[in-house]
């Protein structure tokens, strides 16, 4: 009987300490994804939104959103081995990013990954990405949308 009035005791402790706060979190995870003939794209997105009563009168609103964009080829790898330029760019209305890789030898993977993260203005889950890759001589666009 001792354990569970202890419990119950912790319990409403938090309960309470929580219910006083003057802080609130919003979190929020969801992927854009699309594809072309020869690429698939997707775009894992965390956000974060964090509110701060500081008094009766003051407030703070902060944000913060990390993703990463993965590019897969969708065909064979044997098909990247003569491979020399890649190029590829994603854009939305808030968040962007880009990469250009040389190589010498070909390509010894099929997918291509970069991750990035900051502050202020983030994609929903109804935004719309633009995606172009341009590899040896050749170019395609395409756009990433929800799945949901």
């Amino acid at each position: 009987m001792k354990k569970i009035t202890g419990l119950s005791f912790a319990f409403v402790f938090i309960l309470m300490m929580t219910a006083c706060t003057n802080h609130s979190e919003v979190f929020n995870d969801f992927s854009l994804k699309g594809e072309s003939t020869h690429w698939t794209g997707e775009l894992q997105v965390h956000t974060e939104e964090r509110y701060n009563k500081n008094d009766e009168k003051s407030t703070t609103y902060e944000t913060s959103s990390k993703h990463t964009f993965v590019l897969e080829y969708k065909g064979e790898l044997e098909d990247l081995k003569s491979l020399r330029h890649l190029k590829y760019k994603y854009q939305g209305t808030a968040i962007g990013g880009s990469e250009d890789q040389t190589f010498d030898t070909g390509s010894t993977d099929k997918r291509f990954v970069s991750t990035s993260s900051g502050n202020g203005a983030f994609e929903t889950k109804n935004s719309v990405i633009e995606v172009t890759v341009e590899w040896d001589n050749q170019t395609e666009t395409f756009t990433l949308k929800s799945t949901d």
